[in-house]
């Protein structure tokens, strides 16, 4: 372990006991599951996220540097859709017209924040002079094509907002929500394990098997072109499902942790160590990527396999995160602050990444200075420009959307 990954750890435990929730000793917090608590843990997890995809630059994966990080993003992405799935239900619950202007109040403005996120990028990368094509540019501006590799969440959120309306607006199908969710996040999940990292029409093997091909083709032929070609998508939906439950049995939850509570986390802790050792056994040793499994003679059944382990790491992780905050979880006015712009801290994080990019690499080759100085101010000046963008990004979109949830 080096000196920056000691240093980050260090700050981020130091930023956790600052502002600690601790339960009586014999009791619990009754407030784990509260807003205040949801947005705490909102804003540790956009921080995770941010470690995650610092952690996957070359120049941090040679030293090790947050490796920790590396390959669990899901599992963060997996806990932000049970905040989602969570808050949802339980505002259904609580507010008898909650659905009545739920698209204007809850839908419009996730689109409009996403629009706004690519009028950013889209001047990012006119300052930057990245040679887009025509066509490029037309699908990137009109959303269907990502101009941030990242705002795949805020596509599946609003599959699965819009999934929300229509099921619970329906009487006929609001019973059957759960099920009807679990459906909705296999499809999208087989649907990713048929397509693939790469489009199906672009004989991915013939270059990806030879990197100097690469940097050759047609955009529209490299890999995560099309929606739903890459595992990220889909391997954290089950999140959602674990929010809704949890949402709708709450009072029974409550009551079965209640009872042996340190005897339900140890077990609960045991069984999510053994699925994340299969888990990533699966990750490593099998692959998402058909080329390198057992030599592709699986053909697409490897992706399936890790979808599942992934899947189920996933919800054992959500249920261990909520079975903690019964007794302690982070509640602080810096992770509160960030936790109310956590969609923002995502969406800005690859912006801030490319910015600095020079600091650390050349094309693909990691750039190494003494003591790794450059890592360090890399790290630093990515959180910085993530905050402060984040931060002004919100500021627009609160001013854009402010009398759509007023009225």
């Amino acid at each position: 372990m080096n000196f920056i990954s000691i240093a980050v750890y260090v700050l981020l435990l130091l930023s956790f006991v600052l502002g600690l929730k601790l339960a009586p000793r014999r009791g619990f917090n009754e407030d784990s599951l509260s807003l205040d608590a949801m947005t705490s843990l909102k804003g540790v997890l956009a921080i995770f996220v941010l470690c995650h995809h610092l952690s996957q630059k070359p120049a941090f994966q040679q030293t090790h540097t947050i490796g920790i990080f590396e390959h669990i993003g899901f599992l963060f992405v997996g806990v932000f859709f049970l905040c989602s799935g969570y808050g949802l239900y339980k505002s259904y619950l609580k507010k008898p017209d909650y659905l009545k202007c739920f698209l204007k109040r809850r839908v419009l403005p996730i689109v409009i924040f996403y629009y706004v996120m690519i009028a950013i990028y889209a001047v990012y990368h006119l300052i930057q002079g990245s040679a887009f094509t025509p066509v490029e540019w037309a699908l990137k501006l009109s959303g269907l094509v990502m101009i941030n590799s990242q705002c795949w969440y805020v596509i599946v959120i609003l599959i699965f907002y819009l999934a929300f309306y229509f099921i619970y607006k329906s009487e006929r199908l609001r019973k059957y929500g759960i099920p009807l969710f679990i459906v909705i996040s296999l499809f999208f999940g087989i649907l990713f394990c048929i397509i693939g990292h790469f489009p199906w029409y672009a004989s991915p093997k013939n270059w990806w098997m030879n990197p100097k091909n690469f940097a050759s083709i047609p955009w529209w032929k490299g890999p995560c072109a099309l929606p739903f070609e890459g595992e990220w998508w889909v391997n954290s939906m089950f999140g959602f499902v674990a929010g809704l439950f949890i949402a709708k049995y709450e009072d029974k939850f409550i009551e079965w942790s209640s009872k042996n509570y340190g005897l339900k986390l140890a077990v609960t802790f045991l069984i999510l160590l053994a699925v994340s050792a299969a888990g990533f056994f699966c990750l490593f040793c099998i692959s998402f990527w058909s080329e390198f499994a057992f030599n592709g003679k699986l053909g697409i059944l490897n992706k399936f396999i890790c979808y599942a382990a992934q899947c189920i790491q996933v919800v054992v992780t959500d249920f261990f995160v909520v079975l903690v905050m019964r007794k302690v979880y982070v509640k602080n006015t810096f992770y509160n602050f960030f936790g109310k712009r956590s969609l923002e801290v995502y969406l800005m994080q690859e912006l801030a990444l490319f910015s600095w990019a020079y600091l650390i690499q050349s094309g693909e080759k990691a750039i190494f200075k003494a003591h790794n100085w450059n890592i360090a101010l890399y790290a630093v000046l990515v959180t910085l420009t993530v905050f402060v963008s984040a931060i002004i990004y919100h500021w627009i979109n609160v001013q854009l959307t402010k009398k759509l949830k007023k009225s």
